[in-house]
């Protein structure tokens, strides 16, 4: 990404600049080739390419490393496993790393301010997810799901529900391929 944004900025990956090649004009500060556009026209004055150069060149120069103890994503899956509660929740688990799907970063978590423990949640999507077994059916629990869901939803997180039934799964997660990722079919 940093590449890709040193070139839109006009400069090479070392963050030499080499303007607006094939331009009549240089790009000094900013062209419409880079950062201007007829929507961000009230701040034209404010933008300037050469600003972000020297984070740009440094980003894509860096490597990626895993820090200490990081988890293998077949790690991270097995924890998960053993976290969950019920073998609805392992079933649901096992279809999503079988699909290709993205793996839940928490099991369980509490969140005290909604009185609401989700089955996973997906942090970096601002996502909770519930697994409704066949308890779920029932008048008095049908409510206080719905009560909960408001709460956690007053705290800024979507919520996810999966039906009992794997079969009604595909549809969920089709619906919210920004959450799980395109999984493999």
């Amino acid at each position: 990404m940093a590449a890709t944004a040193l070139d839109l900025c006009h400069f090479d990956l070392d963050g030499t600049d080499v303007g607006a090649v094939g331009r009549e004009e240089p790009c000094e500060a900013a062209c419409y080739d880079c950062l201007l556009s007829y929507y961000n026209q009230p701040d034209h004055q404010l933008l300037d390419r050469r600003l972000i150069r020297p984070l740009l060149a440094e980003l894509a120069s860096s490597v990626i490393v895993p820090g200490e103890g990081a988890a293998s994503a077949a790690e991270h899956a097995e924890h998960l496993r053993a976290a969950t509660e019920s073998d609805l929740e392992r079933a649901w688990l096992a279809y999503v790393r079988d699909h290709g799907y993205r793996l839940p970063e928490a099991v369980q978590p509490y969140l005290e301010q909604a009185r609401s423990r989700p089955d996973f949640a997906y942090w970096s999507k601002d996502t909770v997810v519930f697994v409704d077994g066949p308890w779920h059916d029932h008048a008095n629990r049908t409510e206080h799901d719905k009560e909960a869901s408001e709460r956690l939803r007053s705290l800024g997180l979507a919520v996810v529900r999966f039906p009992e039934h794997a079969d009604e799964w595909p549809q969920v997660f089709d619906a919210h391929r920004h959450v799980f990722g395109e999984g493999t079919g």
